[in-house]
């Protein structure tokens, strides 16, 4: 019986880890679905949004885009780690979490991507 037991502790379970990939994997998705939610009620919602005529620019959408800028480290650095830990695990029991997580910080990536690359050109 002891030998029994001495295998199973040998054989790591990582579902925390896929769990907190989860986690961070929708962290790491909210300054993009702030971003979206305050588009959509930009255009469906009249006026929702302050438009400055002097600038030609909506001063409501402006606002959520610097925020996603300002959020964009964050939402960086745990689409990272939630890319890790997903990775990790894998190996687990949890392997739906992980998985989630994984396509939720490739979502977020791409979004940085494409808002940083927008901004640039």
């Amino acid at each position: 019986m002891n030998n029994n037991l001495n295998k199973q502790e040998g054989i790591p379970n990582h579902k925390n880890k896929a769990i907190a990939s989860l986690i961070l994997g929708v962290i790491s998705v909210l300054p993009l679905i702030a971003l979206v939610i305050s588009s959509l009620l930009a255009i469906i919602v009249p006026g929702f949004m302050y438009y400055d005529a002097t600038r030609g620019q909506s001063i409501l959408v402006l606002c959520t885009v610097l925020g996603f800028i300002y959020f964009s480290p964050i939402a960086f650095l745990t689409s990272i780690s939630s890319l890790i830990l997903g990775k990790t695990g894998l190996k687990s029991s949890k392997k739906k979490f992980a998985i989630i997580g994984i396509i939720f910080s490739i979502i977020s990536l791409i979004s940085i991507g494409v808002m940083s690359f927008s901004l640039v050109f």
